[in-house]
């Protein structure tokens, strides 16, 4: 089996490793053990823009926030803006899909842009807390500094609003 990866369709991130063959669609449902998590044998191709950064990002979040089988949860500092996404898979969010969601997820480098010769990450940490994946965005005064600053930050504020409700589930 090729150890391509296509969560998107875009073939966004790639495997560059032949042992990486075995990878997490061809294992069992059971669980999504920690090495599923250990994004060190991809590599990963920088979006061409802020824009389609935030196109990649706006569809995995919102494909994981709208998963039966996974939970999402905005929390928003109100005096520091600090805002952390959390995805925890559910009772049956142990199957292949939701592994593979989350493992695109925790990628840092999936959140990267380039343009116009600067660069910068949508996203400043990446953590795990158990099966749950903690993702703290870059803060919105650093958002604001960037091409484009003003618009990203409401296309961002946006998305999360759309994560927050997707991730009611009853």
């Amino acid at each position: 089996m090729s150890a391509r990866r296509e969560w998107n369709g875009d073939a966004f991130i790639t495997g560059r490793d032949a042992s990486n063959a075995a990878d997490f669609m061809t294992r069992t449902a059971s669980s999504c053990e920690p090495d599923w998590k250990d994004p060190s044998h991809w590599r990963v191709v920088y979006p061409a823009d802020i824009g389609e950064a935030l196109s990649v990002v706006e569809d995995l979040w919102l494909r994981i926030a709208r998963h039966p089988a996974m939970r999402s949860t905005v929390l928003t500092d109100a005096s520091t803006q600090e805002c952390i996404v959390m995805f925890r898979p559910t009772g049956d969010g142990r199957d292949s899909e939701c592994c593979q969601l989350l493992a695109a997820a925790s990628i840092k480098e999936s959140y990267g842009w380039r343009q116009g010769g600067g660069h910068g990450c949508l996203v400043s940490d990446i953590q795990w807390a158990g099966d749950t994946l903690l993702i703290e965005l870059t803060s919105a005064g650093r958002m604001q500094r960037w091409p484009e600053g003003e618009a990203v930050e409401w296309a961002v504020q946006g998305l999360l609003r759309r994560v927050k409700q997707q991730g009611r589930k009853p």
